[in-house]
């Protein structure tokens, strides 16, 4: 809640639980529902990238510290320690090997996958807009989603049976919508002895992408097929893959999109 003084709850569940079996971590949730206006969410959004900078810029230096030595400039063939300097052949090998064979997860030592049903996100805004019925009332959006799900928590995601509902009128709806981090060019096009790559770009590629980066000047990655692999996917852009499935839009008469645009 904003405030215990406050009645509106901004976020509830009626059923939560975390099972942990080996490697994998599962998230599952039941009727969840969210509310939020616009100003709440700018103060949240403020407070995360203050909270987020602070805590990557602490473990830059944290990091850079670590990794000063006299030979910073030269890649070196030793021991993987705990904190290895991003120029550690030892490591890039490691870290390279353990995403090809997939031994490490994108989200790092577990899987942390995700499953939610019936859940209802609703928005509210003080601006006015005519209903379907031109009555002047205040904005209203609801998102509603049958099942949210996740194989690799932060990497990739999927909606069933999306919905979008202004004013408690349906306007967009998608049997399926999916994302996943990945590159501009598919990741299955990065073969090894005709095995492909992860199609799910993670924290363990970031730190190959980082390794082979740095040591690149060196031709360090050079005279390995995984290597030339990963400097080639290394330089390659980053984003998100959207897939849809059965979209389907409905607009009635006098559809207030220049007052939604306002």
């Amino acid at each position: 809640r904003h405030q215990l003084k406050y009645k509106k709850k901004y976020f509830s569940v009626s059923r939560f639980g975390v099972v942990q079996t080996g490697d994998f971590v599962d998230i599952l949730m039941k009727g969840v529902k969210g509310s939020w206006k616009p100003m709440i969410m700018v103060h949240l959004l403020k407070l995360v990238r203050e909270v987020t900078l602070s805590v990557w810029m602490t473990m830059l230096v944290i990091r850079r510290a670590a990794n000063e030595s006299e030979n910073e400039n030269v890649c070196l063939e030793d021991e993987i320690s705990a904190n290895p300097s991003n120029k550690s052949i030892s490591a890039l090998n490691f870290f390279a090997e353990a995403w090809r064979s997939r031994r490490a997860w994108p989200s790092g030592d577990k899987l942390h996958r995700l499953f939610a049903t019936d859940v209802l996100i609703s928005a509210e805004w003080d601006s006015k807009i005519p209903s379907s019925t031109k009555e002047i009332v205040p904005m209203k959006v609801d998102l509603r989603v049958e099942v949210f799900s996740s194989e690799s928590a932060g990497e990739e995601f999927t909606f069933s049976k999306l919905s979008l509902e202004l004013l408690n009128e349906r306007f967009i709806n998608f049997d399926k919508l999916s994302l996943r981090s990945s590159l501009l060019k598919y990741v299955s096009d990065y073969e090894i002895n005709g095995n492909s790559l992860p199609e799910i770009i993670g924290r363990c590629f970031y730190e190959c992408r980082a390794r082979t980066l740095a040591c690149y000047e060196k031709g360090i990655s050079k005279g390995s097929l995984l290597r030339e692999a990963l400097l080639e996917a290394a330089n390659d852009s980053m984003g998100y893959l959207i897939e849809v499935e059965n979209v389907s839009i409905s607009l009635w008469h006098l559809f207030p999109l220049s007052e939604i645009m306002d």
